[in-house]
């Protein structure tokens, strides 16, 4: 009894071995879509494979088409594994030569545990048929339609660089032929420009009227103050007393006909505008008015003389 338990258990042994080879054996298939096409038609090859889940897979190997004249592989697509132990993978030929052509095995390899393991799949047969001519060869075929193509960016190239091209010379045309528009001089009123004297009054009787420095605002007092002297040495004489420093509007004042003590007055002005401004100087309370009354004197003794008769100035 115990003899042929032994036996039954090395039997089952046996056959699991034998049948292990069988389980692990690769499968593979091909098919054509469509084993009839005319010249120039594409066909698809179907291909599956089956193998063990935990085999290192190779893949088909499709050199064996470039020896079969007559057919033109065009595409080869990746294959697609939907379940472990599939592949499936689809070939695009064709054929410019009418006739019969066989689509060779081809070869499915893979490894189980370092053993290869290699399967073919069935040969093909592939016709190619020329396109039907008519018996009566005079007779016209019919007309076929006009395949459509899908239209991108690139076709619409021409007509947006023509759009383009017309705006920018409707623009240039406008400016070249555009009329300006004239101003009507009767609307016009001339503004008489002030002489020079005349503007420095005006100011500082306005400097006078704002009595800055009797609200203690000194240092805007004496901006002002040598602003309006400078704007009319530079109006009246042609000095660029506005961009210069106070030393060289004092350099300027010796050839201007005008009496010395009017021109140490206005140095006087200057330095001590320039210790209010820089140092924070702070002048007597007599000299503010002091120094506006010489800016004053200075400005009716430089302005320009007019005659009654003609209206001609000149120099005092």
């Amino acid at each position: 009894m115990k003899q042929c338990s032994i036996v039954k258990w090395m039997v089952g042994c046996l056959a699991v071995f034998l049948l292990q080879p069988a389980a692990a054996q690769s499968s593979a298939k091909a098919e054509l879509h469509n084993p009839s096409i005319l010249i120039g038609d594409q066909v698809t090859l179907r291909l599956h494979a089956g193998f063990h889940s935990e085999s290192q897979v190779r893949g088909f190997d499709f050199s064996v088409l470039d020896t079969v004249k007559g057919i033109e592989v065009l595409k080869v697509t990746p294959p697609v594994s939907a379940t472990p132990g599939q592949i499936d993978q689809e070939v695009v030929i064709t054929s410019f030569e009418a006739g019969v052509y066989t689509i060779p095995a081809l070869l499915f390899s893979s490894a189980v545990g370092g053993q290869a393991d290699s399967v073919y799949t069935d040969s093909l047969v592939l016709e190619v048929k020329t396109v039907p001519i008519a018996n009566d060869s005079t007779q016209l075929q019919p007309i076929k339609h006009i395949i459509a193509e899908p239209q991108n960016l690139s076709d619409w190239a021409p007509f947006m660089a023509l759009g383009l091209g017309l705006i920018v010379l409707g623009i240039l045309l406008y400016f070249v032929f555009r009329k300006p528009r004239k101003e009507l001089e009767i609307y016009k009123r001339a503004v008489p420009k002030l002489p020079p004297h005349e503007i420095a009054i005006q100011k500082l009787d306005e400097l006078r009227a704002e009595a800055l420095w009797q609200k203690g605002e000194l240092k805007a007092y004496y901006s002002r103050l040598t602003y309006i002297i400078r704007e009319y040495l530079e109006h009246r004489f042609h000095l660029k007393a506005l961009e210069s420093t106070s030393d060289e509007i004092v350099d300027s004042l010796g050839p201007l006909p005008v009496d010395e003590e009017k021109k140490a007055a206005t140095t006087r002005l200057l330095y001590a505008a320039d210790l209010v401004k820089f140092a924070k100087a702070t002048p007597e309370e007599d000299a503010h008015d002091r120094h506006w009354e010489n800016v004053r004197q200075f400005v009716l003794a430089t302005q320009p003389l007019t005659t009654p008769e003609d209206g001609d100035t000149t120099k005092p």
